[in-house]
């Protein structure tokens, strides 16, 4: 019956897939996941900005914790097979500016 139940549903309300965006002003980079802001670094707050690399592919990694503390504490990834290159590259120098001006 439960079984029955679902495939009525399903088949009335498709699922929505979950989905993460990012937005990337002058002031931060937030991570939006179904429409709901998860995660932000300020400009100001960077610490840490590199490339992970994995089975999921490359990714950017911006945070505002230190290298050990980034994957307790979190971060925002930045998938590279989901952007054109020139995009990528563009949020990949512009976080490191950030990093470099919070640092001084």
């Amino acid at each position: 019956m439960l079984f029955l139940g679902g495939l009525v549903t399903n088949s009335l309300w498709p699922p929505v897939a979950p989905s993460l965006d990012l937005e990337i002003d002058d002031n931060e980079i937030r991570a939006v996941w179904n429409r709901k802001v998860i995660r932000t670094v300020r400009r100001d707050r960077v610490r840490y900005v590199r490339e992970w690399s994995g089975v999921f592919g490359t990714r950017l990694v911006v945070s505002e914790h230190g290298p050990v503390a980034t994957r307790f504490l979190g971060y925002i990834p930045v998938p590279k097979r989901l952007l054109e290159a020139e995009q990528y590259e563009r949020i990949k120098a512009q976080a490191l500016g950030w990093m470099a001006s919070s640092e001084r």
